[in-house]
């Protein structure tokens, strides 16, 4: 939780939907408010019944991957309503183009570059882009493990794979600001480790599944705790 939570403070993204508003005490009243949600959709969102909740997104644990698109439809209308999909969309695919050019450019720069110093521009170029169309078939085909995963729940999927691979990046932020004597080996290998350690423990999960109150997982004890 604590490794989560400092990586949530170093995204900048964060910050500015925080700073985004007028004043510090309105950015504060705006997060709490999706509570009102679970008052208004107790069937569809908060899954009081879990057989109801099943019947309407497809899973027992929660319906919480349909709460935003929920108010969306059932409280705008129809104007606000087809702009604020548009929207969506819209920052959907941003979101999506900035990540895939910049693994390109991260992969063609600073991995394949150093394996072919002699690589003109254009083998870069085209490197950099069967190098995204890989990233985006690795992405299609990753759909059917994020829809089985923690319960087909997006929220807790995220939060997993954060818990797991957050860490070793907490760590690097942290010991870069209070250790002196951290250098740039220190840093890559320390922060390898952990990443295989969290991988280690995130995939026997994704196998076994998290399970829960009503279906236990059979994961094992000694490896999921």
């Amino acid at each position: 939780v604590y490794t989560t939570f400092v990586i949530y403070i170093c995204v900048h993204m964060h910050i500015y939907m925080l700073m985004q508003h007028r004043y510090l005490h309105h950015g504060r009243i705006a997060h709490p408010l999706f509570l009102l949600l679970l008052l208004h959709f107790t069937d569809e969102v908060a899954c009081i019944i879990p057989d109801e909740c099943k019947q309407i997104c497809g899973t027992e644990v929660g319906c919480s991957n349909i709460a935003y698109p929920k108010l969306v439809v059932s409280l705008m209308p129809n104007g606000l309503r087809g702009l604020m999909l548009a929207v969506m969309l819209a920052a959907l695919m941003s979101s999506l183009a900035s990540i895939f050019n910049s693994s390109g450019t991260l992969f063609t720069m600073d991995i394949y570059k150093r394996l072919r110093p002699q690589a003109k521009e254009r083998e870069l170029l085209i490197v950099g882009r069967v190098w995204i169309l890989l990233l985006v078939g690795i992405s299609i085909a990753w759909i059917p493990v994020v829809q089985v995963a923690q319960g087909g729940q997006l929220f807790d999927y995220i939060q997993s794979i954060s818990s797991y691979l957050a860490p070793p990046i907490a760590a690097i932020f942290l010991l870069g600001v209070f250790v002196k004597r951290l250098n740039e080996q220190g840093a890559f290998w320390g922060m390898m480790g952990g990443l295989a350690i969290g991988m280690a423990r995130m995939i026997p999960e994704f196998v076994y599944g998290t399970g829960s109150c009503l279906f236990p997982s059979n994961c094992p004890h000694l490896i999921c705790g």
